[in-house]
Order: structure tokens, then C-alpha cells, then sequence
């Protein structure tokens, strides 16, 4: 999948699939996750992070879970949410599923679904 924290990339969350560098400030796209329920370890492969790349793609990884997604962002009256799919891997099994995330002032809140299995609430900031 190429993606960060994989065996084939050794900067783990600095770059992933679309050459993106860790972003300067004025790059809001790429939040570091800071929890989820039920918390536990987030950092087995690298950084956890999850980021949001124009034209609708980004990838994510923390606990043992790393993937590509593809959004689509929507306004509200509640704040921007997005809206995406996602593939990747568990714990080195090919796995995928949905989620979805609002931006709360600086922080990002979040839901990501297991297709047929597990779900989890995560937090994120800039």
C-alpha cells in the first residue's frame, strides 16, 4: 500500500503515499491522533496520525491499523465534517471499512468503523 510506518517506508508518519512531508503550520490537514475509546497503545507502528490530502484522498494509521481513505467533506451548522471510506491493513491482514470526522475548533473528533467488526471514537489535533 506504501504507506507510513510500513516495512517499505522507514520516515513512518513523515511521508505517505502522495509524497506529502510532515506539514509546516500553515497546513491544516494532518492531525496527530491523541486518543481513542477504548484507549490503548497508539503508537505500535510509528506516530498515530490520520490526514486529509486535496482532491479527496489521505490515510491514517495508529494501533496496529494503518490505511488509504478517500472523503468527501461537507459543510454544517455544526462545523466541516467528512465523510470517507477506507483499506488497509490490522495487524498485517488486508482490512477496510468507513468512518467519519468534524472539526470542533482545533480539534478533530472522529468515528471509524470495521467493516463487520470493531468501531472506535478518536480525537485529533493539528
Amino acid at each position: 500500500l506504501g504507506l507510513p510506518g510500513s516495512c517499505d517506508d522507514e520516515q513512518g508518519a513523515s511521508s505517505f503515499s502522495s509524497g506529502l512531508s510532515t506539514p509546516p503550520d500553515a497546513l491544516t490537514l494532518f492531525y496527530t491522533i491523541l486518543g481513542t475509546l477504548p484507549s490503548e497503545e497508539l503508537d505500535l507502528l510509528g506516530p498515530p496520525f490520520i490526514a486529509f490530502e486535496p482532491e479527496g484522498l489521505g490515510g491514517f494509521q495508529f494501533l496496529a491499523v494503518q490505511g488509504e481513505l478517500d472523503h468527501r467533506v461537507e459543510g454544517g451548522a455544526e462545523g466541516p465534517l467528512a465523510r470517507f471510506t477506507w483499506a488497509g491493513l490490522d495487524d498485517g491482514e488486508p482490512c477496510g471499512g468507513r468512518g467519519l470526522v468534524r472539526l470542533e475548533g482545533w480539534t478533530l473528533k472522529g468515528r471509524i468503523f470495521f467493516h463487520l467488526g470493531d468501531e472506535s471514537s478518536f480525537e485529533a489535533e493539528r
